[in-house]
């Protein structure tokens, strides 16, 4: 009794706790909304903006946004850590059969209650021990000696090690892509040591007869685009898949579509992630053009597009030879696909050209303002500057400043319109625009005393496995800050964890890992390591 009346007594703390502080947003931002209320609020403002789209108001947008984002943090359940955990298991593959390694021997186990699943993996090591060491107490009949199992848990799900890549898509990323279709993020990476079978998960090796989870899920959305296409009745409402493929190599970010051009991640004013890529001058109208990563733009049709066009650029990735195979990936790669509509695009397009414009008059305004106020100060003879109070700038330079201000004021509010027309039209667009899927195909982690084993190693291999591991550290220091509820998470440590964020701790966003491992018993030892570190996660 006393149990339940504390679980109904801590319900009620939740409950009054978030009611408290809806209302304490409610009257920050001007309001008196329940939660009800602002469920009805959120709907008529969507019914008007579909009858009339020039009811559009930017203020109405802001608070809609503030809305959402102190929603996300008044729910208690949606600021857990939202990394959904499952460890897949590969077999043997050739040279493993060949050098006769035994399989790991392993027990999974599934709570229907709980939704949970275990791993347990044998301990050869201390079995063998125990062996030698004849034990005092008499056991049982048909009792298993647990103290020979190494015991992993918490995971949402585990993949055998004879289901394919069908199964694996069904049970690690089905239950989770239907929330793309309201405007949401789904991110799934693979982790594991080298030669785990990560980029076998992500990316396949035969489209026909072993597909990739990132083939699968784009068959899956293009045939819902050709559902939803149907429906559409306006011009430029057409609903398309518009993806981008980049890898993270030696610290630096190259764009895989656009031929390894090497980009950037910045971080804008707003704290959001952005990848980009060169920025270009034009010569004669001094134009600066931030280019965004290239972009492949696909209908429901045009899956085989696709996979010509990331098979193609898979041949740029950068490859090396390790411990287990020759061809192992030295690189993290991000396959992003964005649901867009065409108007969209030109929107996007449209604010990349009015960026472009401002920055040669901001360049004319800026000379000016120095030219002007260099001209306040004198040098004497000692070296020292002082200022003149008797100085008036020339007229005609401040005639030349106040039209080039005035042109510059013009082109930031063309700017800031394109921003607003882009916000309009994520508003009255189909709630599924701006929901994206994200693959990423992480770089196995390797251990020093193995380079030995490795054919041709050289020093350019030992950094690549040195920035491998550092990138994959910070993953690590920043799931564990994330795990014990720090305020700060080192994201900025890498350039892998500030890609990463927006999906590690974002609002309306899933991250599913997909913690790999090998069933060959001279790897158990990483994959202790790698359920260790999957557990941990999937605990947070």
């Amino acid at each position: 009794v006393g149990g339940c009346y504390f679980v109904y007594q801590s319900s009620m703390k939740q409950s009054a706790a978030r009611v408290a502080a809806e209302r304490k947003v409610a009257e920050a931002m001007g309001t008196d909304f329940t939660h009800e209320e602002w469920q009805q609020f959120l709907k008529e403002k969507r019914e008007k903006l579909e009858q009339d789209p020039d009811s559009y108001n930017p203020l109405d947008a802001q608070y809609i946004d503030q809305r959402k984002r102190e929603q996300y943090h008044v729910d208690g359940a949606k600021t857990k850590f939202p990394v959904q955990v499952f460890v897949r298991l590969r077999p043997l593959i050739k040279e493993e059969i060949e050098a006769k390694d035994a399989c790991i021997e392993y027990q999974s186990k599934h709570d229907a209650k709980t939704e949970k699943s275990s791993l347990n993996i044998v301990d050869k090591s201390k079995a063998e021990r125990q062996s030698i060491i004849p034990s005092k107490k008499k056991k049982k009949k048909n009792q298993d000696d647990r103290r020979t199992y190494k015991k992993y848990g918490n995971f949402r799900g585990v993949v055998e090690a004879n289901d394919d890549n069908e199964r694996c898509f069904q049970q690690c990323i089905v239950p989770s892509i239907e929330g793309i279709f309201e405007g949401h993020t789904v991110c799934s990476f693979a982790y594991g040591h080298t030669g785990s079978g990560k980029t076998y998960t992500i990316l396949g090796y035969d489209e026909k007869q072993c597909p990739g989870m990132y083939r699968l899920t784009a068959q899956y959305i293009c045939d819902r685009l050709k559902q939803l296409n149907q429906a559409m009745t306006k011009n430029g409402d057409a609903i398309f898949l518009c993806c981008r493929f980049s890898e993270l190599y030696q610290g630096k970010m190259r764009d895989l579509f656009g031929g390894l051009v090497e980009c950037h991640v910045r971080e804008d004013a707003n704290g959001n992630i952005n990848i980009r890529g060169p920025t270009i001058k034009e010569d004669d109208s001094g134009k600066v053009r931030v280019q965004p990563l290239s972009t492949l733009l696909i209908d429901g049709d045009g899956i085989q597009q696709l996979i010509d066009k990331v098979q193609e650029s898979l041949k740029l990735r950068k490859t090396g030879s390790s411990a287990v195979h020759d061809e192992s990936s030295r690189s993290h790669v991000f396959l992003e696909m964005e649901l867009v509509s065409e108007r969209l695009v030109e929107a996007r397009n449209k604010l990349i050209a009015a960026d472009a414009n401002i920055v040669p008059w901001g360049y004319k305004r800026d000379n000016l303002m120095i030219e002007i106020q260099y001209g306040q100060y004198t040098q004497g003879a000692d070296g020292q500057w002082t200022m003149n109070p008797n100085y008036q700038p020339p007229k005609d330079k401040e005639e030349q400043l106040h039209v080039v201000q005035q042109k510059v004021d013009v082109l930031e509010a063309e700017f800031a319109q394109c921003q607003k027309d882009i916000d309009q039209i994520m508003q009255s667009s189909h709630a599924c625009i701006g929901g994206k899927v994200v693959f990423v195909d992480l770089a196995g982690n390797e251990w020093a005393k193995e380079s030995k084993s490795i054919r041709g190693d050289a020093k350019a291999q030992m950094d690549e496995r040195k920035e491998i591991n550092k990138s994959l550290l910070s993953l690590k220091e920043c799931v564990r800050a994330l795990h014990d509820r720090k305020e700060f998470v080192p994201y900025r440590n890498s350039k892998l964890t500030m890609v990463l964020r927006p999906y590690l701790k974002g609002i309306h966003s899933t991250a599913i890992m997909i913690a790999n491992i090998s069933s060959s018993q001279a790897q158990v030892a990483k994959a202790y390591n790698t359920l260790s570190y999957a557990q941990m996660v999937a605990k947070a």
